[in-house]
């Protein structure tokens, strides 16, 4: 597994959200609630980039479609989508598509690091 450094902490913390290329993937580095997240930048149900979805409440909403992803696990947030959203998924045992992929990301003074094993 390889530590890669992404960006610096201070730089996160102005943008809120960074995307970051590591080997043939976009990662959204994310500061939400003191707290640094890295997740895939591609919604799996839309297909839209994350880097434009909302941040609340330790999640991140897809603009294409309203669909909310835990910055923590990646499931469907069903408490967080909307209503239309949420007559489509009514089984989340039975969702069309995967959780939003998470990935682990790390501290160090300053820096922000992600782990890889792609």
């Amino acid at each position: 597994m390889k530590r890669i450094k992404v960006c610096s902490l201070d730089e996160l913390k102005q943008k809120l959200k960074l995307v970051v290329e590591v080997g043939d993937r976009k990662v959204l580095m994310i500061y939400h609630q003191n707290t640094v997240f890295a997740v895939d930048n591609v919604c799996p149900h839309a297909k839209g980039h994350l880097s434009e979805g909302r941040l609340e409440e330790g999640s991140i909403t897809c603009l294409n479609h309203g669909t909310c992803f835990d910055l923590r696990t990646g499931k469907v947030r069903m408490d967080m989508i909307d209503e239309d959203m949420a007559e489509m998924f009514e089984d989340l045992d039975d969702l069309p598509f995967g959780p939003l992929p998470t990935f682990v990301a790390e501290l160090e003074n300053d820096s922000v690091f992600l782990l890889w094993d792609e």
